[in-house]
């Protein structure tokens, strides 16, 4: 008997040690704090990774570096526009967390910056994530009715490097770089390249 009340006294005190750690470190390392994190999930019939629909969050770092509202769409988009509105003429920008517009407003994002120096209806379907999962994003997108012709790509050099070697070498049969302007066939798996475009390297 007194065996059992020393191992319940024993877990009565780990687990009020665990609550009082986890106090601690909210009121005194509050960068630790996972309240701040959007939450992305992947969805079951395409595979792509989204936001959460219908929904306004508040992302922030208690660092101070940022404290913004996200806000996503029907589609689990951080995009204003419905994207079976869209037509061939549209720019759509699809890329990581960069190119989502972690940490800043919405206008402020570079998607943004292009749509209001071209006059050009830009749709930014992009997604913290990595180079591997733009065709799930490009395929989810063109499924929910979008039509995609001009596609900006947000390359970013930390990660997706990584991934497109990968991604040569299994469309293409070998490792090693490809140029930037065969990028967007090899993610689409269109097949075939198309003819270089003047505006990218």
């Amino acid at each position: 008997m007194k065996i059992l009340l020393n191992i319940l006294f024993l877990c009565g005190v780990a687990t009020f040690c665990v609550f009082l750690a986890e106090f601690g470190v909210r009121v005194f390392l509050p960068v630790y704090d996972p309240s701040g994190m959007v939450e992305f999930k992947y969805s079951s019939e395409d595979r792509a990774r989204l936001g959460p629909k219908n929904t306004t969050v508040r992302q922030w770092k208690n660092t101070g570096d940022y404290d913004v509202r996200l806000s996503f769409n029907k589609y689990g988009l951080r995009d204003d526009k419905d994207l079976k509105e869209s037509n061939k003429e549209d720019l759509w920008v699809i890329g990581d967390s960069m190119s989502l517009g972690w940490g800043v407003e919405q206008e402020e994002r570079y998607s943004d910056l292009v749509a209001a120096r071209t006059g050009k209806r830009v749709f930014n379907v992009a997604i913290p994530g990595g180079l591997t999962g733009y065709e799930e994003l490009l395929h989810y997108v063109i499924a929910q009715g979008a039509q995609v012709k001009n596609v900006i790509l947000g390359f970013v050099m930390e990660n997706d490097l990584v991934d497109l070697d990968t991604i040569v070498e299994d469309q293409l049969g070998q490792p090693g770089l490809v140029p930037s302007w065969k990028i967007i066939s090899l993610i689409s798996n269109s097949g075939s390249p198309p003819d270089r475009p003047s505006t990218l390297p």
